[in-house]
């Protein structure tokens, strides 16, 4: 077997949840739409965010009839600032992701750098080999009427997948 690529290779167990991770910002409709239209429903919620980000993530949860417990709030001093924070918010996620059978990672909302903190966590599920969909939220209505209403589940788009029976536009 010594020139056998696939006897060598390992398989680790990998849990059954599904994890959403998402950035959010000073509008919850980003997270709101994620609790109602991932599917399966997620197991999980990983929220990157700053401390004014976080203040009505509570409320998209209850109003989307989700858990708050089953969040998990990876929180960085300035969510302008934070591109230099990964290793801080792997921290906090990477044990999790060891429950994760698959990953869905929403890079919509918030600002540009929680927008690229999600997206590196995107990478490190896909180098331990967890399926991962990488996914747009989106609402098409207004900036005013969002922010009058952030509460309208939007449009979930899959931008892409390792997952095997995921197809983009979905």
């Amino acid at each position: 077997h010594l020139d056998d690529d696939e006897f060598w290779r390992v398989n680790p167990a990998r849990g059954t949840e599904t994890i959403l991770i998402t950035p959010l910002g000073l509008s919850p409709g980003v997270v709101y739409t994620g609790l109602m239209v991932v599917s399966p429903t997620p197991d999980r919620v990983i929220v990157v965010s700053s401390p004014e980000g976080f203040a009505r993530l509570d409320e998209a949860c209850a109003i989307a009839g989700f858990d708050a417990q089953r969040v998990v709030r990876a929180e960085v001093p300035d969510g302008h600032a934070c591109f230099g924070h990964f290793n801080f918010v792997r921290g906090i996620v990477e044990p999790l992701l060891l429950d994760a059978g698959r990953v869905v990672v929403n890079i919509t909302g918030g600002t540009s750098a929680l927008q690229y903190l999600c997206e590196r966590l995107a990478d490190r599920a896909a180098s331990l080999g967890i399926p991962v969909s990488r996914v747009a939220m989106i609402d098409k209505r207004s900036a005013g009427d969002q922010h009058d209403d952030p509460f309208v589940v939007g449009e979930l788009v899959t931008l892409d997948s390792t997952e095997p029976e995921a197809t983009a536009d979905t």
